[in-house]
């Protein structure tokens, strides 16, 4: 018989109807029932179950998988009008079948074709929408547990029993937000060495995909070869969490040959030997460890990924190799007697059922698969550009990925960037984390573009923002640079609200003051001042002026609103900080004017300027000697520009689909363009939107932001 594809290869209907197959041939192969009592009960032939149980017997599972037509797929529709019907199914994602066949059949009717028929269209559009089905008899119990009587015993040789379980485990640890909890254990024993196939540390509580991956690094060879327990067990002995009785799990035990057995509910005889060995990681592993639950310590806390690496040099390097209590033989040394070769499964493509529950839909571009910020390519998705595929992984491992189109496997795609290395998800994740957290979850409409820049930068504008605090605390005079555009000024503008009480200070007579103020005015404490390009000999005037109208501003409202009278000559009372930009204009005498300032008001002050204003302030020793503090502003890193252009877009009245590949393309290009400088992305855009509206264009392209980059003159190249 040729060989057949593996089980992932079917859908899960195909699947599903193959084990109602197997449950109906079960019995004779467990010898309970002969094939004539069975052919009775179920109306089904001899000759057809002999088939059944023959194909089981060579191929498993699989074989009990009903080949389909040659001729599936064929929808027997003109070339023309089943692009046709795609199109439509694409265009009116929300219209049911019924609208779709009408709509078709009056294009039809205008262009001479033949009409399809109501089947065909539903047909068709089924096709297009391929998915695994919901399991229909979830949580209905198919079977009892027949094999309580035959296998509770000790397992005679390796690989005869495995059991698994959980536990929560008795030490505090830092999590992926460097939070303290505690983490679960998965764990694989084999019941006659006491050898641990696999393991996996996790803050989920258990669940059915946990198990799923630690069986796969059971069964699979480890890549360290002082870790050679792996093969496929003939029994699986586990408690009825629902982790352990879920249906995928099922199909790839009846697949592989493996017999599930399960302890009776509320009472787990059987399961002492895997409790001893959770008793043994504390005794001997976690006692020892800052964060064990018994101790009281005052070392760091681990991280999971170091308890990780902890646990796995315990387990490979001294669990295996120490003498066991009840075998008073080594676990490792006891899997490997005899010259015993363990049974593998054909490929690792066989396990990949195991990964069902990691299955994400993605599309596939021109460069390959986009996941999790990084690029998966191989040459087999050449042909598949433009569709959308399921893709299956290993958290544990997400180097590489299972690529399936239409429940087919295509290949194994892999990312040239972290091949050489065994990446975790919850690294990639945490890592991105970092970045999303500075951005808001949702732009409020009409932002100005100082919010813009705030919320874009989020994490720049909280060190800048801690950096100010800091200054103040400390009555320190601190520096700010950084390059042209990257969001100094607009930051310090929003810091100190300036937008809004430079409005309410602007007056000319102080009649006009409860006219212009609000409540904002009471919370000023702090000074914006632009430093002049010519006359710079009046700036100590100037920001005085803007002290004492600050002042008098706070005095007339209260005035105003409240009748009290409080009225103070000093420009500087509750001014807790004067921040002073282009300080590249200003010469020797300008600057100790600031010092002047600085050493009289007893208030702290922030310079801004280019980047090397900190190696030109180190010449003037005595400003400099009053200088605590330092900040560097950095351009928008590449998701921090995405968050921006989403936001462009948006206002240009445009939907941004980052699965639209002229949306990525011309995204791409414009953070390409600009460095992720906001000031060009700000001007590039002012062009863009000038251009569009000349064009009378809904899309920006590739070709829009190049003409808006040739029509900017300050020098985009």
């Amino acid at each position: 018989m040729s060989e057949l594809p593996p089980l992932t290869s079917f859908s899960e209907e195909q699947r599903q109807k193959a084990m109602d197959k197997y449950w109906l041939i079960a019995p004779y192969l467990n010898q309970e029932k002969p094939l004539k009592a069975i052919a009775e009960e179920t109306g089904i032939t001899k000759r057809t179950l002999h088939n059944w149980i023959n194909k089981y017997n060579h191929f498993g599972l699989r074989g009990l998988i009903r080949k389909g037509r040659t001729d599936s797929g064929d929808f027997k529709v003109e070339n023309n009008v089943l692009e046709e019907i795609k199109n439509l199914i694409f265009n009116h994602r929300r219209n049911s079948v019924s609208s779709i066949h009408r709509k078709i059949c009056e294009v039809c009717k205008k262009k001479n074709w033949k009409q399809p028929s109501y089947y065909q269209v539903y047909s068709i559009s089924k096709s297009l929408s391929p998915s695994l089905k919901k399991l229909a008899y979830e949580g209905n119990k198919e079977y009892k547990n027949k094999y309580d009587l035959i296998y509770r015993r000790e397992a005679n040789y390796p690989n005869e029993i495995w059991q698994a379980d959980h536990t929560l485990l008795d030490i505090i640890v830092l999590n992926e937000k460097g939070k303290p909890e505690r983490p679960w254990l998965t764990i694989i024993l084999d019941d006659y060495s006491r050898a641990i196939a696999g393991y996996y540390l996790s803050f989920e509580s258990p669940t059915a995909i946990n198990t799923s991956l630690v069986l796969h690094q059971a069964i699979w060879k480890k890549g360290n070869r002082d870790w050679p327990i792996c093969g496929i067990p003939e029994k699986f002995y586990t408690d009825h969490g629902s982790d352990f009785t879920s249906k995928h799990l099922e199909q790839v035990a009846i697949d592989l040959k493996i017999n599930l057995v399960f302890s009776t509910v509320g009472v787990p005889r059987g399961r002492g030997k895997i409790e001893r060995f959770f008793l043994t990681v504390n005794q001997l592993f976690l006692q020892d460890l800052p964060g064990y639950l018994g101790n009281q310590t005052t070392q760091s806390l681990l991280t999971i990924k170091e308890l990780d690496e902890k646990f796995s040099t315990f387990l490979i390097y001294k669990y295996h190799h120490r003498i066991h209590g009840t075998t008073k033989k080594e676990p490792i040394h006891s899997w490997n007697s005899s010259g015993f070769l363990p049974n593998m499964p054909e490929s690792l493509e066989t396990l990949d059922l195991l990964l069902l529950n990691v299955a994400k839909p993605r599309k596939v571009h021109s460069d390959g698969i986009h996941f999790q910020g990084m690029r998966y390519i191989d040459t087999n998705l050449a042909a598949y550009v433009g569709e959308t595929v399921i893709i299956r992984y290993n958290p544990r491992d997400i180097a590489e990925i299972r690529v399936f189109y239409q429940d087919k496997y295509i290949c194994t795609a892999i990312s040239p960037e972290i091949s050489d290395y065994t990446v975790d998800l919850k690294e990639i994740v945490s890592a991105r984390n970092k970045v999303r957290k500075t951005l808001k979850k949702q732009l409020e409409p009409r932002k100005s573009v100082i919010e813009e820049v705030r919320d874009s930068k989020q994490e720049e504008y909280k060190r800048f923002t801690e950096f100010c605090d800091a200054c103040i605390k400390y009555k320190y005079i601190g520096i700010c640079y950084g390059v042209p555009g990257v969001g100094k000024t607009l930051s310090s503008r929003y810091y100190t609200n300036w937008d809004n009480i430079e409005k309410q200070i602007a007056y000319k007579k102080a009649d006009e003051i409860p006219l212009k103020t609000d409540g904002a005015i009471l919370e000023a404490n702090t000074i914006f001042y632009t430093a002049p390009a010519v006359r710079s000999t009046k700036m100590t005037d100037n920001i005085n002026t803007l002290g004492f109208r600050i002042n008098m501003s706070k005095a007339m409202y209260k005035l105003h609103t409240t009748g009290e009278e409080e009225y103070y000559s000093d420009s500087y009372k509750d001014i807790d900080l004067i921040i002073v930009d282009e300080i590249d204009r200003l010469k020797l005498q300008s600057l100790e004017q600031l010092r002047d300032i600085y050493d009289q008001n007893n208030v702290a002050m922030i310079l801004i300027g280019m980047p090397g204003i900190e190696k030109r302030l180190a010449r003037y020793p005595q400003l400099y000697s009053r200088i605590g503090f330092a900040h560097e502003f950095d351009k928008l890193s590449k998701d921090e520009a995405h968050h921006i252009l989403e936001y462009k877009w948006e206002e240009l009245g445009l939907s941004i689909k980052l699965e639209d590949f002229s949306d990525y393309e011309a995204i791409s290009n414009i953070i390409k363009i600009t460095g992720g400088n906001f000031r060009l992305i700000q001007r590039l855009f002012t062009q863009i939107e000038r251009i569009l509206e000349i064009n009378k264009l809904t899309t920006i392209t590739t070709d829009v932001v190049e003409a808006a980059r040739d029509s900017l003159v300050i020098g985009i190249k």
